[in-house]
């Protein structure tokens, strides 16, 4: 008993007594510590000691302007069409099949191919952004495609618009060409975004067939002749949307090329006939001078008879695969006036 007690007595010095064999390992441990502290104080009163070196700024690097060579004359006749595709373009093979089956070679270009250089719009005399999910439709249908072509190929662009080629958005590439600012483009204005395409009003996918009437007046180099069509639509962000200023800007000039019509071929903002709620009914839509088009229903989807959904039970006559014309105005006015 006497010895247990001796063992928790308090020293003044030491403290309460410990195993020898305790004592022993801190004896070990303790030396390390201080010299890991002196080190470490050693190297903070150096860091201190030496002279605040400052980092120069390096130089900003001067923005070279883009050199924009001249256009591509091959002197063959051929009308060249450029059908964008890649990151969820997916209807790049249907359009490229209808600029073929209107007379033009239809190519397939990918996008980064524009954007490294490896090919250049100077060889086409016809842009197409064809429908599909570009970039999975994340920030908004088209809204990436449209931000590419901003900060990569807005010179370009523009230079291919005002050597008066002909450009078309297609479903996805019409929300594209309208979040770039080239439709309606009033004055000329191809880089300010005035109009969008947004989700339906339905809240949900739309996979169906509508009818179109189209604007007898409109100056569209694409829906020359064309009076209705009746077309497949398979959009979620279809509805066409701006101020109440710019849409009646737009029926007053004819650049609402064509509007959602009821079984009767009239306007209608009548579901399902319009099938995303689109103000004042517009389908499709193209700037001043006619040459940039933009539209939702997709023509290329409806160039051949038996793509019509009727056309075993012996309606489908009546259109017989109406959505071609649009690709054989396009291809005959570049023919005549763009090689």
């Amino acid at each position: 008993m006497a010895r247990t007690i001796r063992k928790i007595v308090k020293h003044k010095k030491t403290g309460p007594r410990m195993p020898k064999a305790k004592a022993k390992i801190r004896e070990k441990i303790k030396p390390k510590k201080k010299i890991a502290v002196k080190k470490q104080v050693k190297k903070m009163a150096q860091k201190q000691t030496k002279p605040a070196v400052k980092k120069q700024k390096p130089a900003p690097v001067e923005s070279k302007p883009v050199v924009l060579l001249p256009r591509v004359r091959r002197g063959d006749g051929k009308v060249r069409a450029c059908v964008l595709y890649g990151f969820g373009i997916n209807c790049d093979y249907e359009t490229a099949h209808a600029f073929a089956s209107a007379g033009a070679i239809g190519e397939r270009v990918h996008v980064n191919d524009l954007i490294t250089g490896a090919r250049t719009l100077r060889e086409f005399e016809i842009l197409a952004f064809p429908g599909g999910f570009s970039f999975g439709d994340d920030l908004g249908s088209g809204k990436v495609l449209a931000n590419k072509f901003k900060f990569h190929l807005q010179d370009e662009l523009q230079q291919f618009v005002k050597d008066g080629m002909l450009v078309a958005g297609i479903c996805n590439g019409f929300q594209s060409i309208a979040k770039l600012g080239l439709l309606p483009a009033f004055a000329g204005h191809y880089k300010e975004q005035t109009t969008t395409l947004t989700f339906n009003d339905s809240s949900r996918f739309e996979d169906r067939w509508v009818r179109l009437a189209f604007d007898k007046k409109n100056p569209c180099v694409w829906t020359k002749g064309i009076e209705r069509m009746y077309l497949p639509v398979r959009h979620g962000e279809g509805k066409f949307a701006a101020s109440e200023l710019m849409l009646k800007k737009l029926d007053e000039r004819h650049l609402a090329v064509a509007k959602y019509a009821d079984s009767k071929w009239k306007p209608t903002m009548e579901y399902p006939d319009n099938p995303n709620g689109s103000m004042h009914s517009i389908a499709a839509a193209c700037d001043e001078t006619g040459r940039v088009f933009g539209i939702m229903p997709h023509p290329e989807a409806f160039t051949d008879e038996t793509n019509h959904p009727r056309w075993t039970r012996g309606s489908a006559h009546e259109e017989n695969g109406l959505g071609l014309q649009v690709f054989e105005n396009a291809v005959k006015y570049a023919r005549e006036k763009l090689i």
